[in-house]
Protein backbone atom coordinates (compact mmCIF):
# COMPACT_ATOMS: atom_id res chain seq x y z
CA UNK A 1 0.00 0.00 0.00
CA UNK A 2 1.62 3.17 -1.06
CA UNK A 3 1.48 6.17 1.25
CA UNK A 4 1.50 8.64 -1.61
CA UNK A 5 -1.90 7.68 -3.03
CA UNK A 6 -4.55 9.24 -0.81
CA UNK A 7 -8.01 7.76 -1.42
CA UNK A 8 -10.85 6.61 0.77
CA UNK A 9 -9.83 3.05 0.02
CA UNK A 10 -6.37 3.51 1.43
CA UNK A 11 -7.63 5.31 4.50
CA UNK A 12 -9.98 2.42 5.17
CA UNK A 13 -7.43 -0.30 4.60
CA UNK A 14 -4.77 1.43 6.69
CA UNK A 15 -7.17 1.63 9.64
CA UNK A 16 -8.71 -1.83 9.29
CA UNK A 17 -5.68 -3.85 8.28
CA UNK A 18 -3.59 -2.46 11.12
CA UNK A 19 -5.73 -4.60 13.44
CA UNK A 20 -4.80 -7.88 11.81
CA UNK A 21 -1.22 -6.79 11.05
CA UNK A 22 -0.57 -5.93 14.70
CA UNK A 23 -2.18 -9.17 15.80
CA UNK A 24 0.32 -10.98 13.59
CA UNK A 25 3.11 -8.80 14.97
CA UNK A 26 2.29 -9.62 18.58
CA UNK A 27 2.27 -13.34 17.89
CA UNK A 28 5.56 -13.11 16.03
CA UNK A 29 7.19 -11.23 18.88
CA UNK A 30 5.92 -13.58 21.57
CA UNK A 31 6.97 -16.61 19.63
CA UNK A 32 10.35 -15.00 18.98
CA UNK A 33 11.11 -15.05 22.70
CA UNK A 34 11.76 -18.80 22.59
CA UNK A 35 13.87 -21.00 20.36
CA UNK A 36 11.52 -21.93 17.53
CA UNK A 37 11.91 -22.17 13.78
CA UNK A 38 9.99 -19.82 11.49
CA UNK A 39 7.82 -22.74 10.37
CA UNK A 40 6.96 -23.66 13.98
CA UNK A 41 6.13 -20.06 14.85
CA UNK A 42 3.94 -19.75 11.77
CA UNK A 43 2.10 -22.90 12.80
CA UNK A 44 1.45 -21.50 16.29
CA UNK A 45 0.20 -18.25 14.73
CA UNK A 46 -2.27 -20.18 12.60
CA UNK A 47 -3.59 -22.10 15.62
CA UNK A 48 -4.19 -18.88 17.55
CA UNK A 49 -6.07 -17.26 14.66
CA UNK A 50 -8.26 -20.33 14.25
CA UNK A 51 -9.61 -19.71 17.77
CA UNK A 52 -10.37 -16.03 17.10
CA UNK A 53 -13.84 -15.65 15.57
CA UNK A 54 -14.55 -11.97 16.20
CA UNK A 55 -13.42 -8.99 18.25
CA UNK A 56 -14.52 -5.40 18.89
CA UNK A 57 -13.51 -2.36 20.87
CA UNK A 58 -12.13 1.17 20.58
CA UNK A 59 -8.82 2.09 18.96
CA UNK A 60 -6.96 5.31 19.73
CA UNK A 61 -3.93 6.46 17.72
CA UNK A 62 -1.74 9.46 18.56
CA UNK A 63 0.86 10.47 15.98
CA UNK A 64 3.64 13.02 16.51
CA UNK A 65 5.21 14.30 13.33
CA UNK A 66 7.58 17.26 12.90
CA UNK A 67 6.42 18.88 16.14
CA UNK A 68 2.71 18.33 15.49
CA UNK A 69 0.51 15.83 17.32
CA UNK A 70 -2.72 14.32 15.99
CA UNK A 71 -5.11 11.94 17.70
CA UNK A 72 -7.86 9.86 16.21
CA UNK A 73 -10.27 7.50 17.94
CA UNK A 74 -12.44 4.86 16.32
CA UNK A 75 -14.86 2.14 17.32
CA UNK A 76 -14.30 -1.10 15.43
CA UNK A 77 -15.64 -4.62 14.91
CA UNK A 78 -14.11 -7.49 12.99
CA UNK A 79 -15.53 -10.88 12.05
CA UNK A 80 -12.98 -13.39 10.82
CA UNK A 81 -11.76 -13.85 8.22
CA UNK A 82 -12.60 -10.71 6.21
CA UNK A 83 -15.48 -8.63 7.61
CA UNK A 84 -14.75 -5.26 9.19
CA UNK A 85 -16.56 -2.18 10.49
CA UNK A 86 -15.07 1.06 11.78
CA UNK A 87 -16.47 4.46 12.76
CA UNK A 88 -14.19 7.40 13.53
CA UNK A 89 -15.47 9.21 16.61
CA UNK A 90 -12.66 11.72 17.28
CA UNK A 91 -10.08 13.61 15.23
CA UNK A 92 -9.67 13.73 11.45
CA UNK A 93 -12.64 12.15 9.72
CA UNK A 94 -14.90 12.08 12.78
CA UNK A 95 -18.24 10.65 11.71
CA UNK A 96 -16.79 8.68 8.80
CA UNK A 97 -17.77 5.00 8.56
CA UNK A 98 -16.02 2.14 6.77
CA UNK A 99 -17.65 -1.26 6.28
CA UNK A 100 -16.54 -4.38 4.43
CA UNK A 101 -18.47 -7.65 4.19
CA UNK A 102 -15.58 -9.35 2.40
CA UNK A 103 -16.87 -8.74 -1.12
CA UNK A 104 -18.12 -5.13 -1.02
CA UNK A 105 -16.69 -2.13 0.80
CA UNK A 106 -18.57 1.05 1.71
CA UNK A 107 -16.71 4.24 2.64
CA UNK A 108 -18.91 7.01 4.06
CA UNK A 109 -17.61 10.58 4.15
CA UNK A 110 -19.86 12.26 6.70
CA UNK A 111 -18.73 15.80 5.83
CA UNK A 112 -19.62 15.43 2.14
CA UNK A 113 -22.51 13.01 2.84
CA UNK A 114 -21.01 10.75 0.18
CA UNK A 115 -20.70 6.96 -0.01
CA UNK A 116 -18.00 5.29 -2.09
CA UNK A 117 -18.75 1.67 -3.01
CA UNK A 118 -15.98 -0.68 -4.09
CA UNK A 119 -16.44 -4.26 -5.22
CA UNK A 120 -13.39 -5.93 -3.75
CA UNK A 121 -11.22 -8.09 -6.02
CA UNK A 122 -11.70 -11.83 -5.63
CA UNK A 123 -8.83 -13.47 -3.76
CA UNK A 124 -8.07 -16.80 -2.21
CA UNK A 125 -10.04 -17.55 0.96
CA UNK A 126 -6.87 -17.27 2.99
CA UNK A 127 -5.19 -14.21 1.53
CA UNK A 128 -2.21 -14.61 3.84
CA UNK A 129 -1.03 -18.17 3.23
CA UNK A 130 1.48 -20.31 5.05
CA UNK A 131 4.34 -19.17 2.83
CA UNK A 132 3.53 -15.52 3.65
CA UNK A 133 3.45 -16.24 7.38
CA UNK A 134 6.91 -17.77 7.17
CA UNK A 135 8.22 -14.80 5.20
CA UNK A 136 6.86 -12.31 7.76
CA UNK A 137 8.30 -14.29 10.66
CA UNK A 138 11.74 -14.68 9.11
CA UNK A 139 11.93 -10.98 8.25
CA UNK A 140 10.93 -9.96 11.77
CA UNK A 141 13.40 -12.28 13.49
CA UNK A 142 16.24 -11.46 11.12
CA UNK A 143 15.82 -7.70 11.34
CA UNK A 144 15.04 -7.20 15.04
CA UNK A 145 16.22 -8.07 18.53
CA UNK A 146 13.21 -8.99 20.69
CA UNK A 147 13.01 -9.25 24.48
CA UNK A 148 10.27 -9.60 27.09
CA UNK A 149 10.67 -6.79 29.62
CA UNK A 150 7.87 -7.55 32.09
CA UNK A 151 4.11 -7.66 32.49
CA UNK A 152 1.37 -5.14 33.23
CA UNK A 153 -2.40 -4.78 33.32
CA UNK A 154 -3.89 -2.84 30.41
CA UNK A 155 -7.61 -2.05 30.57
CA UNK A 156 -8.02 -4.78 33.18
CA UNK A 157 -6.26 -7.47 31.14
CA UNK A 158 -2.89 -9.08 31.90
CA UNK A 159 -0.27 -8.35 29.25
CA UNK A 160 3.31 -9.20 28.31
CA UNK A 161 5.55 -6.18 27.67
CA UNK A 162 7.76 -6.72 24.65
CA UNK A 163 10.52 -4.57 23.19
CA UNK A 164 11.80 -4.76 19.63
CA UNK A 165 14.94 -3.07 18.33
CA UNK A 166 16.30 -3.22 14.77
CA UNK A 167 19.54 -5.16 14.53
CA UNK A 168 20.94 -2.80 11.89
CA UNK A 169 21.77 0.32 13.91
CA UNK A 170 23.42 2.06 10.96
CA UNK A 171 20.22 2.65 8.99
CA UNK A 172 19.23 6.30 8.79
CA UNK A 173 15.48 5.71 8.48
CA UNK A 174 12.95 3.15 9.64
CA UNK A 175 15.18 2.18 12.58
CA UNK A 176 12.34 2.29 15.08
CA UNK A 177 12.22 0.97 18.61
CA UNK A 178 8.81 -0.49 19.48
CA UNK A 179 7.17 -1.52 22.73
CA UNK A 180 4.11 -3.72 22.68
CA UNK A 181 1.73 -4.79 25.43
CA UNK A 182 0.24 -8.11 24.26
CA UNK A 183 -2.76 -9.76 25.92
CA UNK A 184 -1.60 -12.96 27.68
CA UNK A 185 -4.75 -14.86 26.79
CA UNK A 186 -5.28 -13.88 23.15
CA UNK A 187 -1.85 -12.46 22.15
CA UNK A 188 -3.70 -9.45 20.73
CA UNK A 189 -1.85 -6.11 21.14
CA UNK A 190 -3.60 -3.76 23.57
CA UNK A 191 -1.02 -0.97 23.42
CA UNK A 192 1.88 -0.19 21.13
CA UNK A 193 4.48 2.58 21.21
CA UNK A 194 6.82 3.45 18.36
CA UNK A 195 9.96 5.56 18.78
CA UNK A 196 12.14 7.22 16.16
CA UNK A 197 15.87 6.62 15.77
CA UNK A 198 16.58 9.27 18.45
CA UNK A 199 14.29 7.62 21.01
CA UNK A 200 11.44 10.13 20.64
CA UNK A 201 7.90 8.73 20.91
CA UNK A 202 6.19 9.21 17.53
CA UNK A 203 3.14 6.94 17.76
CA UNK A 204 0.97 5.47 20.48
CA UNK A 205 -1.79 3.00 19.66
CA UNK A 206 -4.21 1.70 22.25
CA UNK A 207 -7.11 -0.73 22.18
CA UNK A 208 -9.75 -0.18 24.88
CA UNK A 209 -12.85 -2.12 25.93
CA UNK A 210 -11.74 -5.01 23.72
CA UNK A 211 -14.01 -8.08 23.67
CA UNK A 212 -13.36 -11.36 21.90
CA UNK A 213 -15.67 -14.02 20.45
CA UNK A 214 -18.92 -12.28 21.45
CA UNK A 215 -20.91 -13.59 18.48
CA UNK A 216 -21.00 -10.49 16.27
CA UNK A 217 -23.65 -11.16 13.57
CA UNK A 218 -23.04 -10.86 9.81
CA UNK A 219 -25.72 -8.14 9.65
CA UNK A 220 -23.32 -5.66 11.31
CA UNK A 221 -21.25 -5.65 8.13
CA UNK A 222 -23.97 -4.52 5.70
CA UNK A 223 -24.09 -0.76 5.25
CA UNK A 224 -27.32 1.20 4.92
CA UNK A 225 -26.80 4.25 2.71
CA UNK A 226 -27.93 7.45 4.53
CA UNK A 227 -30.86 9.30 3.02
CA UNK A 228 -29.78 11.92 0.49
CA UNK A 229 -26.18 10.70 0.33
CA UNK A 230 -24.35 10.83 -2.99
CA UNK A 231 -23.22 7.37 -4.14
CA UNK A 232 -19.99 6.86 -6.09
CA UNK A 233 -18.84 3.48 -7.43
CA UNK A 234 -15.13 2.74 -7.86
CA UNK A 235 -13.20 -0.12 -9.41
CA UNK A 236 -10.03 -1.60 -7.99
CA UNK A 237 -7.47 -4.26 -8.81
CA UNK A 238 -5.04 -5.73 -6.32
CA UNK A 239 -1.38 -4.65 -6.47
CA UNK A 240 0.44 -6.95 -8.90
CA UNK A 241 4.16 -7.62 -9.16
CA UNK A 242 5.29 -7.45 -12.80
CA UNK A 243 8.37 -6.86 -14.91
CA UNK A 244 9.29 -3.33 -15.92
CA UNK A 245 8.25 -4.05 -19.53
CA UNK A 246 4.89 -5.40 -18.34
CA UNK A 247 4.36 -2.29 -16.20
CA UNK A 248 4.94 -0.05 -19.20
CA UNK A 249 2.30 -1.95 -21.17
CA UNK A 250 -0.31 -2.06 -18.39
CA UNK A 251 -0.65 1.62 -17.38
CA UNK A 252 -1.87 4.61 -19.35
CA UNK A 253 1.24 6.74 -18.88
CA UNK A 254 4.92 6.51 -19.77
CA UNK A 255 6.84 4.82 -16.94
CA UNK A 256 10.02 6.76 -16.22
CA UNK A 257 13.13 5.22 -14.66
CA UNK A 258 16.29 6.83 -13.27
CA UNK A 259 19.50 6.46 -15.26
CA UNK A 260 21.43 7.19 -12.04
CA UNK A 261 21.36 4.96 -8.95
CA UNK A 262 23.55 5.28 -5.85
CA UNK A 263 26.29 2.67 -5.79
CA UNK A 264 25.19 -0.83 -4.86
CA UNK A 265 21.45 -0.50 -5.54
CA UNK A 266 19.85 -2.96 -7.98
CA UNK A 267 16.28 -3.42 -9.22
CA UNK A 268 14.27 -5.54 -6.76
CA UNK A 269 10.63 -5.47 -7.92
CA UNK A 270 8.00 -3.52 -9.85
CA UNK A 271 4.37 -3.32 -8.70
CA UNK A 272 1.31 -1.99 -10.53
CA UNK A 273 -1.87 -0.85 -8.77
CA UNK A 274 -5.12 0.50 -10.23
CA UNK A 275 -7.96 2.22 -8.36
CA UNK A 276 -10.74 3.63 -10.53
CA UNK A 277 -9.02 6.11 -12.90
CA UNK A 278 -5.85 6.20 -10.83
CA UNK A 279 -2.96 4.04 -12.02
CA UNK A 280 0.39 3.75 -10.29
CA UNK A 281 3.73 1.99 -10.57
CA UNK A 282 6.12 1.38 -7.69
CA UNK A 283 9.73 0.54 -8.61
CA UNK A 284 11.86 -0.74 -5.74
CA UNK A 285 15.65 -0.96 -5.68
CA UNK A 286 17.60 -2.81 -3.01
CA UNK A 287 21.06 -2.67 -1.46
CA UNK A 288 21.32 -5.38 1.16
CA UNK A 289 18.46 -4.62 3.56
CA UNK A 290 18.15 -0.98 2.44
CA UNK A 291 15.30 -0.07 0.10
CA UNK A 292 14.99 2.77 -2.39
CA UNK A 293 11.70 3.40 -4.20
CA UNK A 294 10.43 5.37 -7.17
CA UNK A 295 6.65 5.82 -7.10
CA UNK A 296 4.74 7.15 -10.12
CA UNK A 297 1.02 7.89 -10.32
CA UNK A 298 -1.12 9.48 -13.01
CA UNK A 299 -3.42 11.14 -10.48
CA UNK A 300 -2.73 11.23 -6.77
CA UNK A 301 -4.36 14.23 -5.12
CA UNK A 302 -1.75 13.71 -2.42
CA UNK A 303 -0.45 16.73 -0.55
CA UNK A 304 2.57 16.02 1.67
CA UNK A 305 2.03 16.94 5.31
CA UNK A 306 4.80 18.45 7.40
CA UNK A 307 7.66 20.77 6.61
CA UNK A 308 9.19 20.62 3.16
CA UNK A 309 11.84 22.49 1.20
CA UNK A 310 11.38 23.61 -2.39
CA UNK A 311 14.21 22.56 -4.70
CA UNK A 312 14.61 22.87 -8.45
CA UNK A 313 14.61 19.77 -10.65
CA UNK A 314 15.50 20.68 -14.22
CA UNK A 315 14.09 24.15 -13.56
CA UNK A 316 10.81 22.92 -12.04
CA UNK A 317 9.85 23.12 -8.32
CA UNK A 318 9.95 19.88 -6.33
CA UNK A 319 9.26 19.13 -2.65
CA UNK A 320 12.05 17.74 -0.51
CA UNK A 321 11.21 16.33 2.94
CA UNK A 322 13.55 15.04 5.65
CA UNK A 323 11.54 13.59 8.53
CA UNK A 324 11.42 10.79 11.09
CA UNK A 325 10.30 8.52 8.25
CA UNK A 326 13.24 9.19 5.93
CA UNK A 327 14.01 11.44 2.97
CA UNK A 328 11.77 11.93 -0.05
CA UNK A 329 11.58 14.13 -3.12
CA UNK A 330 8.30 14.69 -5.01
CA UNK A 331 8.00 16.17 -8.48
CA UNK A 332 5.55 16.35 -11.39
CA UNK A 333 6.59 15.58 -14.95
CA UNK A 334 4.34 15.26 -17.99
CA UNK A 335 1.27 15.22 -15.68
CA UNK A 336 2.72 12.30 -13.71
CA UNK A 337 3.50 12.67 -9.99
CA UNK A 338 6.87 11.08 -9.15
CA UNK A 339 8.28 10.47 -5.67
CA UNK A 340 11.70 9.08 -4.78
CA UNK A 341 12.15 7.83 -1.23
CA UNK A 342 15.02 6.11 0.54
CA UNK A 343 17.93 6.16 2.96
CA UNK A 344 20.17 8.21 0.70
CA UNK A 345 21.36 11.80 0.88
CA UNK A 346 19.49 14.84 -0.39
CA UNK A 347 22.08 15.27 -3.15
CA UNK A 348 21.60 11.67 -4.29
CA UNK A 349 17.80 12.09 -4.33
CA UNK A 350 18.11 15.19 -6.50
CA UNK A 351 20.55 13.47 -8.85
CA UNK A 352 18.19 10.48 -9.16
CA UNK A 353 15.19 12.68 -9.89
CA UNK A 354 17.12 14.70 -12.48
CA UNK A 355 18.08 11.46 -14.23
CA UNK A 356 14.53 10.10 -14.51
CA UNK A 357 13.53 9.81 -18.17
Amino acid sequence: MNIYLKTDYFKFMCNIKVLSILAILSIVLLAGCVEMSAEQIASEMQKKFENLRDYKGTMSITMSFDGESRETESDFMSLMPAKSWMKTTKGDGAGDIFVSNGTTMWSYNSTANEVTIIELPKTKKDNLGQADYVKIVKNMLEQNDVKMSGSEKIDGRETFILEMMPKNKTQEAFTFKQKLWADKETWMPLRMETYDKDGKLIMTMEYRNVEFNTGIPDSEFEFKIPEGAKVVTREMTLPKEVTLDEARKSVNFTVAVPSYLPEGYILDKVTVFKYDNTQSVSITYKKGEEMLSVYEVNKSGYTPKGKFETVKINGVDARYMDSDFGRSLSWSKNRIDITVHGKISKEQLIRMMESIT
